[in-house]
């Protein structure tokens, strides 16, 4: 029980750590509200990603209104069902980061929400994101992997062969491509490349995910938008192609198709 200062009323609320059966008791005494995934970027907007004053406001919005996107990245990023609105709700994550999100939280375990992996990667990318970027969909493999038993039974086998791969075949290909030992810390160009390897493994896990259907290389490079650099606008495609080229020859299990 607590008081509300001013108001003149008595409040209650309930104790976290009360056990199920007393839990259910008060489940009685209280109209229920359910939310869905379309729920998820209203809520994250209003319990995580509140500005901490007027002034970040309008630099957020000046940021995400200069945003200058070619039609089909926008198109990726919006994942089919998203908006702008919805964009400007979950910045910095795009709608199609959303979805992928939404799709992986239903193997994770209760203890790891949706709005815990938003919180994580926020923190995790605290000293380096900037203003005006954009948290690549990629980023989201780390922290669900930084987890010792972050997914649900139906999950984890396949995870855990993605993280195998990972660890004994495409890392250490990726780590040889760019002249690194294990104990090295990693270059900006090895981070890029490994985002596009961690979203190809989050895209094997959860397929029918509608950022990555048909996924082809366009669109992996539009997930992370942002992470490979080029002197020519609109070469980002053919970059990444051909880094996912030589490491396919180094890991097979890397495999590109013939329209990539």
């Amino acid at each position: 029980w607590y008081g509300v200062m001013g108001v003149g009323l008595v409040c209650h609320t309930l104790n976290p750590r009360l056990f199920a059966d007393q839990l259910d008791y008060q489940a009685g005494r209280f109209d229920t509200i359910t939310l869905d995934d379309s729920n998820l970027p209203v809520v994250a907007n209003r319990r995580l990603l509140q500005p901490v004053d007027d002034d970040a406001r309008t630099e957020l919005q000046g940021a995400f209104a200069s945003l200058s996107l070619p039609p089909r990245v926008h198109e990726a990023l919006l994942a089919d069902t998203g908006d702008d609105r919805q964009f400007a709700l979950t910045y910095p994550f795009s709608p199609a980061f959303m979805t992928v999100l939404v799709d992986v939280a239903g193997a994770l375990q209760r203890t790891r929400t949706g709005l815990r992996v938003l919180l994580d990667l926020l923190v995790e990318r605290r000293d380096d994101l900037q203003v005006g970027q954009l948290v690549p969909v990629g980023d989201l493999y780390d922290v669900i992997d930084a987890s010792d038993d972050p997914l649900s039974d139906a999950m984890r086998s396949a995870f855990e062969q993605a993280r195998r791969i990972y660890k004994e075949r495409l890392r250490p290909a990726l780590l040889a491509e760019h002249g690194l030992d294990a104990k090295d810390s990693p270059t900006s160009a090895f981070v890029t490349d490994d985002r596009l390897v961690k979203t190809l493994l989050l895209a094997a896990l959860v397929p029918q995910s509608v950022p990555f259907r048909n996924l082809t290389v366009e669109r992996l490079v539009a997930l992370n938008h942002g992470t490979i650099s080029s002197p020519v606008p609109g070469q980002e495609t053919p970059i990444a192609i051909n880094k996912l080229r030589h490491l396919q020859a180094q890991a097979g299990e890397l495999r590109l198709g013939d329209d990539q």
